[in-house]
């Protein structure tokens, strides 16, 4: 095991993905942990005024979902336009990757 250094810092590898398939789509979804700044954006949006629990997940999955070089490409409209259970499930999976807090978690539970 290595020790990391600066130049580690930022580098893909320290980001873990979680791939989701969706089998009766025939498609695989990547969803990434979020960064710390991304995490820290996210938390300033779940601050600034009510969000319902879609406009939360969406946020969510607007920035974790990753192509394979690991870079966001859905806005949170197109997001919006997903099937409700693949909404859902990927919702779920960002979640639990990213250690969501527990309100967030109940938000996705309530759908």
């Amino acid at each position: 095991m290595n020790i990391a250094s600066k130049a580690d810092i930022g580098k893909t590898k320290i980001v873990r993905f979680r791939d989701v398939e969706i089998k009766d789509l025939d498609l695989t979804f990547r969803i990434k942990t979020m960064t710390a700044l991304e995490v820290s954006g996210y938390e300033e949006y779940m601050t600034e005024g009510d969000h319902t629990s879609i406009q939360t997940i969406s946020k969510l999955l607007s920035i974790c979902i990753v192509d394979e070089k690991g870079v966001a490409f859905l806005s949170e409209e197109d997001i919006g336009k997903m099937d409700s259970n693949v909404f859902f499930e990927l919702g779920q999976v960002a979640v639990d990757l990213n250690d969501i807090g527990a309100e967030n978690q109940e938000n996705l539970e309530k759908n």
